[in-house]
């Protein structure tokens, strides 16, 4: 007797005989190293005269023929009219082919291209992968998550960041604090945003390792649709050694294993991250950081007795696409509103968050400053704190950096560095044209002579296209 309906949502199973009115739930299904496959069954009554339940939640090995035959026993003494055995046989059958049936195998050129990575909130969470966000305690990562979670759901622009991608439901699973102080944050954000009410952050406050909870997720992710998921946090979330491989792997591909969804992983790092020059990483195994996609460390700067707070964001790995260059956000508290508004910060202006951006950032950084729009590698590895040989890398390495020196026709001048703003470029250009209309094989933006003259230099052909900022 099959099911009228049968429904699959993550590992949850649902099976419906409209006809005699029962329905059978699967839940918290788990296979054993010996094979057998676990499950509890609910069962209950839908007719319009005898609703309820027939049988709570109970342990069944759905492998066991003597097991089902006892079940199809008792409910037959509570649903008589129902053919129970043929309707267990039926639901439970399907139940675990459905379990056991591995992805299907496909010629790869068969799958469609997507295309470019494309992002739930550019560039900050890529949409439908594992995202993680890591940063010292009390750093506004939860507050920074609620911001966002806000602006899914509203479709509103989260400020200094841009617009979400889609619009819809998000879930909130919280080991680290509870329901009343995620409502206090989201008070202030929705104030902020000066709105009445934001519904549809839907939040569970967890109590147990996610490996015990997470079919429940993927349950409650797929019937809702959810376009976000947020973890919060790692560390409490695991159940185990963090830094064992053993805890690691099976739970960052739990987080994986939640498709259709964005996942965002909040996570702390190790306290030799707090220390001037140290580079932080994500505290646990090397396996929590292999199995995120795009990975952001966020720093904390504020002043004494101030009521906004500059947090840095910044990009450790984005699979898949470049790097994105550091970000800076201010979070303003007030008081009366009772409100909390973000906007965009510059980094550069506040020394504690310049500590953790790239060689690059700091670079660009000093030479933005008018004192120091003209410098010497040397300088710039003095005040910048970078060693000499890591400046005049990554120098040669910028693509908004020119040797002024060379453009303004100084060869064998030392190298004097600044940006490319509009009128460096305007002589960076004429002085490009020049060399290649005297069929030199000069690169004045890089500062690197060519010994040798081919015919591609002398038609002009120097490559010029892949520096030049047009």
């Amino acid at each position: 007797m099959k099911p009228s309906q049968f429904r699959r949502d993550g590992d949850e199973f649902l099976a419906v005989w409209e006809h005699v009115g029962v329905g059978i739930g699967f839940t918290r299904i788990r296979e054993s190293d010996s094979g057998m496959l676990y499950a509890e069954l609910d069962v209950q009554s839908i007719r319009p005269d005898a609703r309820g339940t027939l049988l709570s939640p109970s342990r069944f090995n759905m492998m066991a023929a003597t097991e089902r035959k006892r079940l199809a026993d008792l409910l037959s003494q509570r649903a008589p009219d129902v053919v129970w055995a043929d309707a267990l046989e039926a639901a439970i059958g399907r139940v675990i082919r459905e379990w056991r049936t591995p992805e299907p195998l496909v010629d790869l050129w068969d799958v469609p291209d997507p295309g470019e990575l494309t992002y739930l909130q550019r560039p900050l969470l890529v949409e439908n992968d594992t995202n993680i966000w890591y940063a010292d305690e009390q750093s506004l990562k939860s507050y920074l998550a609620m911001a966002t979670a806000a602006s899914v759901v509203s479709g509103l622009e989260l400020r200094g960041i841009g617009w979400p991608s889609k619009q819809g439901t998000v879930l909130y699973y919280d080991w680290e604090t509870f329901d009343q102080r995620q409502r206090r944050r989201l008070t202030r954000v929705v104030n902020g945003l000066g709105l009445a009410e934001l519904r549809n952050i839907k939040y569970r406050r967890m109590t147990r390792p996610l490996l015990d909870v997470v079919g429940l997720i993927r349950a409650e992710a797929s019937r809702l649709g959810a376009v976000l998921v947020i973890f919060d946090s790692l560390g409490f979330m695991c159940g185990g050694d963090l830094n064992k491989p053993e805890i690691a792997l099976p739970v960052i591909n739990a987080v994986g294993s939640i498709q259709g969804a964005t996942r965002l992983i909040l996570a702390h790092h190790g306290k030799s991250g707090r220390q001037d020059g140290e580079k932080p990483s994500v505290f646990g195994s090397a396996f929590f950081e292999a199995g995120s996609r795009n990975r952001w460390l966020i720093r904390k700067a504020q002043q004494e007795g101030e009521s906004a707070v500059k947090i840095g964001l910044y990009n450790d790995k984005t699979s898949d696409d470049q790097r994105h260059r550091p970000l800076g956000l201010t979070f303003a508290f007030d008081a009366e509103r009772d409100s909390v508004t973000i906007s965009r910060a510059e980094i550069e202006d506040e020394p504690d968050l310049m500590k953790s951006a790239t060689a690059a950032a700091r670079i660009r950084a000093m030479l933005r400053r008018a004192e120091y729009s003209r410098a010497s590698a040397g300088e710039i590895a003095e005040e910048t704190g970078l060693a000499g040989s890591t400046v005049e890398k990554e120098l040669r390495r910028m693509k908004d950096t020119v040797n002024l020196n060379h453009s303004e026709g100084g060869r064998g001048r030392k190298a004097i560095w600044g940006l490319m703003d509009s009128q460096n470029v305007q002589t960076q250009t004429q002085t490009a044209l020049k060399y290649m209309e005297n069929g030199l094989g000069f690169s004045p933006l890089r500062g690197e002579t060519q010994t040798t003259q081919t015919e591609e230099t002398q038609t002009g052909g120097l490559g010029f296209e892949d520096e030049l900022p047009f």
